[in-house]
């Protein structure tokens, strides 16, 4: 996954999650990724989920 993005926006809005929608390795023609940040982190399906430690 992509745990140096999520763990950095968790770290800056407190709850991020990631989603793979293209992968190259899956066949797709290129990849996209997109971080969730906040409220919309936890709406997000399919996605892996990072939080902020205290």
């Amino acid at each position: 996954m992509a745990p140096g993005l999520g763990g950095i926006a968790a770290r800056n809005v407190g709850e991020s999650a990631v989603t793979l929608e293209e992968r190259i390795a899956v066949g797709d023609p290129q990849c996209r990724v997109v971080v969730h940040l906040g409220a919309a982190a936890a709406k997000a399906e399919n996605a892996h989920r990072y939080t902020a430690s205290a």
